[in-house]
């Protein structure tokens, strides 16, 4: 979730300090930040904070603001004592997501999803009528999958509220950017949104998939079954 700096500014050693973490309503119990430590006077350690949010927090829609505690006790000289801080936390609603890690948006991709799941295999069974032999059959499958994303409806159009182009070169920039049921519902879609809906329907047929960020730009890939060396020969 973040760090906390643990600062031991008493007089004395602290011994068997222990930090733990939690959010009212958001968790179902404090996480143990990490194992017990100790800390001379005038030394201070950087500490991770960890969470296990519950299911709820997908729910949210707006932005809201919670109340988290970070816990620590601790034995200076031998007597255990406890502090208490409590930072406010601010939540996204569960489309937001900021580019410092282009990984991140690999958590919009629910290959699970029982409406993708329905959607890629009606896709995968109409193509067995028209397949061919002759091509690799993971490019038949990306080239099915596109064709019937497009003929559902479903087109490219930038966001004139969030551009890709813009909200990916600012890291504090927050995006909004869909999961793959929530895609299948619009007509007019950005690339990210894009991206996210293919790769999700080629996950759902057990394709090898990836997002590729580019200056100003998002695509989709995926793997094919041919070896690098036949591919290039083809």
């Amino acid at each position: 979730m973040g760090t906390a700096i643990v600062d031991n500014t008493g007089a004395v050693d602290a011994e068997n300090i222990q930090a733990q973490f939690f959010v009212e309503r958001s968790m179902g119990n404090p996480m143990e930040c990490c194992p017990p430590f100790s800390l001379g006077t005038g030394v201070q350690r950087r500490i991770d904070l960890y969470a296990l949010f519950t299911e709820e927090l997908i729910e949210i829609t707006e932005g809201t603001r919670a109340s988290a505690r970070i816990t620590l006790s601790y034995s200076p000289g031998g007597q255990e004592q406890t502090k208490e801080y409590n930072p406010v936390l601010e939540f996204y609603n569960r489309n937001a997501l900021t580019w410092d890690d282009d990984r991140e948006n690999a958590s919009f991709v629910t290959a699970k999803d029982p409406q993708i799941m329905g959607f890629a295999n009606n896709v995968m069974s109409w193509m067995q009528e028209v397949k061919n032999p002759a091509v690799d059959e993971n490019l038949q499958k990306g080239m099915a999958v596109f064709e019937a994303v497009k003929s559902y409806g479903i087109r490219y159009e930038i966001d004139p509220t969030t551009p890709f182009s813009e909200f990916s070169e600012n890291e504090q920039a927050v995006d909004f950017l869909q999961f793959s049921r929530q895609i299948l519902q619009f007509t007019n879609v950005d690339c990210d949104d894009l991206s996210v809906l293919y790769t999700s329907l080629l996950e759902a047929v057990r394709m090898e998939t990836a997002i590729i960020t580019i200056p100003g730009h998002i695509y989709a890939a995926f793997a094919l079954k041919a070896s690098l060396e036949h591919a290039q020969i083809v």
